[in-house]
């Protein structure tokens, strides 16, 4: 029989971790797969967040199958744990499997045409709301006033609202999403202003990109190709300290989409060829088959 692991140690007799149904779906066979992984090498959570710069809650709650993990914590694991690219693999099912429930809700709600879920008149992504309770709100306000003090948690947390507000675009009116949606990417423009170590900067980065991105298709909903087409090269700028050509390759090919209706179909050309390029080059397969 082998030696216990160091985790196996500290649980201590009669603290068995929490099983993971890796016959279940999608996304309970990527936390099954994460969990078996590092459990060939005998690491700890603690020990894979600082080969990722994930926090061990973060991965722990994937593991659980109680997060959906971004590709950018699916490649950061895959490489720290030799996977070879299986967990990137599994990501794609879980995006999805992610998707048709996503359209499944859509098709319910339009059928009962019931109510928000998530509270009438609450902002989207806050405290109160179904899916703001995910977040450290508090956490958050804090990282707000003292950017010098941005960590793991609040790099998640980030990642999170970014996340919670795309889920919201099919429940809410562009011009009221726009409004969170502007907030969070001026906190994250600030962070970005801040003193953030080498590991957390790339990060808020691609958060700031995302976000900057869906401030610009809310814009484009409306009509404002101007304003669209500004946020989209706010995008392409973060994605660049980023270092994510998959992202930047999502980028362009909306971009495309703004240009064929405002400069015409030669520059629309030219950005969905820059954005086939930058997928063919990114890490995972997921944004090459999109």
């Amino acid at each position: 029989m082998s030696e216990p692991s160091d985790a196996e140690r500290r649980r201590g007799p009669g603290r068995p971790p929490q099983p993971v149904n890796a016959a279940g779906s999608a996304l309970d066979a990527f936390g099954a797969e994460l969990r078996t992984l590092r459990g060939r090498r005998r690491w700890t959570l603690q020990a894979l967040a600082e080969l990722t710069g994930y926090s061990p809650q973060h991965l722990g709650a994937v593991e659980r199958a109680r997060v959906v993990p971004s590709e950018a914590v699916a490649t950061a694991c895959d490489m720290a744990l030799l996977a070879n690219g299986r967990l990137v693999t599994l990501l794609a099912g879980v995006i999805r499997e992610q998707a048709d429930a996503r359209n499944r809700r859509q098709i319910v709600r339009r059928s009962r045409r019931s109510a928000d879920n998530h509270g009438i008149g609450a902002p989207a992504g806050a405290p109160g709301t179904a899916l703001g309770n995910e977040v450290d709100w508090d956490r958050l306000a804090d990282a707000g006033h003292r950017s010098s003090q941005v960590t793991t948690d609040v790099a998640d947390d980030l990642e999170q609202v970014t996340d919670l507000q795309r889920r919201l675009y099919h429940e809410r009116a562009s011009a009221e999403m726009l409004v969170h949606v502007r907030a969070h990417l001026g906190l994250l423009t600030a962070l970005l202003d801040g003193p953030q170590t080498d590991r957390l900067r790339p990060r808020i980065a691609a958060a700031a990109a995302e976000a900057a991105g869906f401030a610009a298709w809310l814009w484009f909903d409306l009509g404002d190709l101007f304003r669209a087409q500004s946020l989209y090269r706010d995008a392409s700028a973060a994605v660049g300290e980023a270092g994510d050509r998959g992202l930047g390759a999502y980028i362009r090919g909306y971009q495309g989409i703004i240009a064929a209706r405002s400069e015409g179909p030669g520059h629309a050309l030219t950005y969905l060829r820059e954005a086939s390029r930058m997928g063919r080059g990114s890490l995972s397969g997921t944004t090459s088959s999109w």
